[in-house]
């Protein structure tokens, strides 16, 4: 057979032209050829009636070539280019893709795939290799292979995504992250690793959620097994997000999926993360999670400014995060909930500011009379408090350290807390209390927490009258008392600080008053 053209149009527009030959034989052992190119303008097939309520491209062509040979083995090769796309949403420039299939089906269902996919935009390129085998045995299907790559460009690739579901938010642009005014789809998570408010769901609808959702009796990968061995050489988010090197292997069985090392490098240091799912059907929480990590430079700032955005956060740092991690459920969403393990956080430089207070709100906040508190305002003690705000309402800081567990009842238990600078050291610990469905970053925390001092430091807590006599491990000089940090992690409240501060400079100003 050997048909020359078939042709679909809409008015004057050509939507697609196909041209096919080959030939069949028929008997016992039957054999079917096919050798054929496609065009086809894709914006314009969108548009049609079928498909126009998932119309995603304001532009571009499809250019196809196939050859395939049906026997006892099946041989078949594809050719895929997409040209000049653009998206229809605002029109941003989309790029060309390419997509080679070169598939081998024996007779016994078993297959040998190699799916290279290359993207370019501008200057920039991504490209993608899925190598590999394919068996299949009644339902379940095995695939055994490597996924390589040189260079990932994640702002082009994420438009593809969006044509494949019809999606028509707008792709992210910039350096950063999303377009400014682009609100992210409900399922997405920031890149400071925050979901949107839209994606938080109400500790109500978690729980009923998780009451609705029925115990697995088979697991959530069921029907799927093999190796897949990942070598990415980098990873491009944005122009601030470069992950190098990431290097790794998964597996998967009827009872097991593991995560052998995956390690890379983000910005210049080092992550690894590895672990396993187990699923025991007999067991009551079939899910049994073990895991470890290291991952550096998480931005804790943009976490929490995500979560307060009219606010400076109240603290800004970069930690590195060693984590081992436990878990047990009845189904996935119960596992996610109730993860459990240690959690040891070492930072960078930065700045804290969940201390911040106000001078004027101390004095009016405290019942003494108005003489005694314009005495205060004229004393060294109140000046004192004055040099305490000013100082701690933005302390950079130059070490950052906490190491913290979250057992079974799911709440974060903090064993130590502390911050070094010159002349400052803050040490303590605390907790921070589940609540469903709330971001950690709201969730209700309380602190019990000590200041020490050298310098000019311990000069300000000597004239507020707060210094005591001990000195702490590093030779600071230590606060007489505690104090409690409430509030969350996004919006503290050091009230309690304060009020330290402000009865401390009042008992300074009455002795000063009443030398007088």
């Amino acid at each position: 057979y050997d048909v020359r053209e078939l042709r679909a149009t809409h008015g004057t527009t050509a939507l697609l032209s196909l041209n096919v030959s080959g030939g069949a034989e028929l008997g016992a052992k039957p054999s079917f050829s096919a050798k054929g190119h496609l065009q086809a303008d894709a914006a314009a097939l969108m548009q049609q009636p079928v498909a126009a309520s998932h119309a995603s491209l304001a532009r571009g062509n499809i250019d196809a070539s196939f050859d395939a040979h049906v026997a006892a083995t099946v041989q078949a090769n594809a050719s895929i280019h997409a040209r000049n796309l653009v998206a229809r949403q605002d029109n941003r420039p989309l790029g060309d893709a390419s997509l080679e299939v070169t598939a081998t089906v024996q007779p016994d269902g078993s297959s040998v795939l190699r799916i290279p996919l290359a993207m370019t935009n501008g200057t920039r390129k991504s490209d993608l290799l899925v190598d590999g085998k394919l068996a299949r045995t009644g339902n379940s299907i095995r695939f055994d292979g490597r996924i390589t790559s040189e260079q990932l460009v994640i702002d082009d690739l994420q438009p593809l995504a969006s044509l494949v579901s019809g999606s028509t938010t707008p792709p992210s642009t910039g350096t950063r992250g999303p377009a400014q005014g682009a609100t992210p789809p409900a399922a997405s998570v920031s890149r400071a690793g925050v979901p949107p408010p839209s994606a938080v769901p109400s500790p109500t609808s978690v729980a009923a959620q998780s009451e609705a959702l029925p115990r697995d009796t088979q697991p959530f990968w069921n029907g799927f097994g093999g190796a897949i061995t990942l070598d990415l050489k980098q990873i491009t988010y944005g122009s601030d997000y470069v992950i190098r090197n990431v290097t790794g292997s998964a597996t998967a069985s009827p009872t097991q999926l593991a995560l052998a090392p995956l390690q890379g490098q983000f910005k210049d240091n080092a992550f690894k993360i590895s672990g396993a799912i187990g699923f025991d059907s007999r067991k009551t929480q079939p899910y049994v999670l073990n895991a470890s990590a290291n991952i550096p430079n998480v931005d804790v700032g943009a976490i929490l400014k995500a979560a307060n955005p009219g606010q400076p956060p109240q603290l800004e740092t970069k930690v590195t995060i060693a984590a081992k991690l436990d878990g047990k459920g009845g189904n996935l969403t119960e596992l996610a909930q109730n993860i459990y393990g240690t959690f040891d956080a070492s930072g960078s430089k930065g700045v804290l500011r969940a201390l911040a207070g106000n001078v004027g709100r101390v004095s009016s906040g405290l019942s003494l009379a108005a003489g005694l508190i314009g005495a205060a305002q004229n004393s060294q003690g109140w000046d004192a408090a004055a040099g305490l705000t000013q100082k701690l309402s933005n302390l950079p800081f130059d070490r950052f350290a906490m190491h913290v567990e979250r057992g079974a009842d799911l709440n974060l238990k903090v064993s130590s807390i502390e911050f070094v600078t010159p002349d400052t050291h803050i040490t303590g610990s605390g907790t921070v209390t589940n609540q469903p469905g709330v971001p950690i970053t709201n969730q209700p925390m309380r602190f019990t927490l000590q200041l020490g001092g050298k310098g000019d430091m311990a000069v300000l807590l000597q004239r507020v009258g707060l210094l005591g006599n001990q000195r702490d491990n590093l030779g600071y000089s230590m606060m007489g008392t505690t104090f409690t940090l409430t509030g969350t992690p996004a919006k503290a409240n050091p009230s309690d600080f304060w009020r330290i501060v402000g009865q401390a400079a009042l008992r300074a100003a009455a002795g000063h008053f009443l030398g007088r």
